[in-house]
This record gives C-alpha cells, structure tokens and sequence, in this order.
C-alpha cells in the first residue's frame, strides 16, 4: 500500500512539475506539496531529476514507463544523461538506442533553454559522454558538420568524437576545413601541429603542411612594413624571424623519428620536393639541404639509430633520440 501511494505521488509530482514548467508556474511549491504528501528527494542537481529517482526507487513496470516516456519528451541534455542512469539501473540495456536516439536529436537541435542553470550548461556536452559510453559512431557525419563554431574556433567534444571513431582518417576533414578563410588563427595552428604528427604518412596531412609550409614561404618573401600588433619581440627586431622558425620547425620534424619505415621516410623524401618548390630562400634552401641529406642517411639504413638532428647550430646533436620540438614555431 506505501509504494502504491508513492508512485501515485511521484507519478501526481511529475505530471504537475511538467505542466508548471509549460505554464510557467512555480514547481517548488508542488515540490512541497509532494514533501508533505511523503514523498522524500535525494541530492540530485534538479527537482526533477530527483523525481526520476523517487520514481526507480519505487520500481516497477509502471515506474519504467514514466521515466521512458521523460526520455521521449525532454530535450534537456543533463536530463537525457540522468535517465540513462535510471532506466539502466531498472531495465539494463533495454533502453541503450531510445537514450541514444535523445542524445542524437538533441545534438542535432539544441534547444534554448534559459534557466541560468549550471546543469543545464554543462548537460548539452555531457551527451558526448554517453556517445563514447556506447561506443556509438553513427553521429561521425554530422559531428562533422559541428567540428568548427561560428567563432571559427574547434568544438572540442565534435573533435574528440571524430579523432577516436575517424583515428587518422579525421585528416581529410582537417584538409577540408584548413581551406576555409574565416578559420581562427588558433584553430588553423592546431590542425596544422596535427598534420605535422603525420608527415610523409597521410596524403591530407601532408597537403596542410605543404599549406601551411607555403604560407609561410610567401610571408618570408614579401614580409609586411610592420609587425602585426601583439607580435613577438623576435619578430620585431628580425621580420623573417617568423618565416624562418616555421620553416626550421617542419624541416627539423621531417628529419626526425624513431622507427620509421622505409615507406614513411620516402614519404617525407616527396614532401621535402614539394617544400624545395615552395621557395629559393637561400637559408631555407640550405636548411632543406641538411634535412635531405638527414633523410637519406635514413634512407640507407632505416633500422639504425641517429644522433639527435636541428638545424640550430648551437644545439646540434643536443636533442637525444630525434625528439622533435614542441610546435611552437608550426
């Protein structure tokens, strides 16, 4: 008889808490009336995710079907996540593809949920969580399309999502968007680091680098009067400075690695051709110069271990097992 009772409540609570919510009324004060009527909450973030859990304790036929049926009609995404919880708790799997299927319409369609509420903020990105849970990659296509904001900048979640379903195959759709004029700086910098992990290995890695390698050729060549604002020290007292360490940065990556197959180092034999046509900077040509005859001695023998390689003369061989620079120059 007590749990008939709680569940007519919870079920009463959910019901009222739904209406309020359409008719702008206040939930609180039908929390109170659920209090008084014996039903008791625990700490979740939300008055109604702690409905959600009155109702699985209860259990139950009955109680499952209320909170599928919140699956069905939430578009809150820390909702979406606190169910899953429930419902797998209850039925285990049974509700795996309906919770995925939310996560998925959500993502797809956010809605504008106003509710200054720090849950809610964070609950649309705690979907790509329950993406990664199940272990689903039927949202490649259109995490695509979400891969880079209006502002021009990475979405982080859409990233990881495609790096671990894509691995390497996530470089053609870096290729694709390194194209675009209206990407951020930033942006273009870390696709460019990425494509620089894959060099002589992946035809789209080594088309941003040839990009990114020419860009800098031309900026090299035909420097500006000034120095951009907020540019470096460096880059004010030498205009090349900029153009030089980019160069210096692939050149010294290209001619460095451990483990490297025959394949590989022929792969960054062509794309140190397609570099030496990109400039006739004499310095550049005589850093290339030493980079192709690094890679040569790697050619002979691809098994054998190489002194550190850089192309500052200062530092040459200070780099034990040919660990390449951090990227700050890329």
């Amino acid at each position: 008889m007590k749990e008939l009772c709680l569940a007519v409540a919870a079920i009463f609570v959910l019901a009222i808490n739904t209406s309020a919510q359409q008719r702008g009324g206040d939930p609180n004060r039908m929390v109170e009336r659920a209090r008084q009527s014996g039903v008791t909450f625990n700490e979740a973030p939300t008055m109604r995710m702690s409905i959600f859990d009155v109702v699985e304790r209860i259990g139950g036929a009955r109680a499952e079907a209320i909170l599928a049926r919140q699956l069905e009609v939430t578009a809150r995404g820390a909702e979406i996540v606190h169910l899953d919880g429930n419902l797998e708790r209850i039925a285990g799997d049974k509700y795996q593809e309906d919770v995925l299927a939310a996560v998925k319409a959500v993502l797809a369609n956010p809605p504008e949920l106003d509710t200054g509420m720090r849950v809610d903020e964070r609950g649309t990105e705690a979907l790509w969580g329950l993406l990664r849970k199940y272990e689903d990659n039927s949202f490649v296509d259109f995490a695509k399309t979400m891969l880079v904001d209006e502002n021009g900048r990475l979405h982080r979640q859409a990233r990881e999502y495609l790096q671990r379903h894509l691995k390497d195959d996530i470089m053609p759709v870096y290729q694709e968007i390194y194209a675009n004029p209206n990407l951020n700086d930033g942006t273009r910098r870390e696709i460019a680091i990425e494509a620089g992990r894959r060099m002589g290995e992946n035809a789209a890695a080594n088309a941003i680098v040839v990009a990114r390698f020419t860009e800098a050729m031309n900026s090299l060549a035909n420097p500006p009067e000034q120095p951009a604002e907020g540019e470096g020290r460096q880059r004010r007292g030498d205009p090349r400075a900029d153009g030089i360490g980019k160069a210096r940065y692939y050149l010294e990556r290209l001619a460095q690695g451990r483990d490297l197959t025959a394949q590989s180092i022929a792969g960054r034999q062509a794309l140190l051709a397609n570099f030496r046509a990109a400039t006739a900077d004499a310095e550049v040509v005589a850093m290339m110069d030493k980079a192709g005859e690094r890679l040569n001695t790697m050619a002979a023998d691809p098994t054998k271990r190489l002194p550190g390689f850089s192309l500052r003369s200062q530092r040459q061989g200070s780099q034990r097992g040919g660990r390449p620079s951090n990227g700050k120059n890329d």
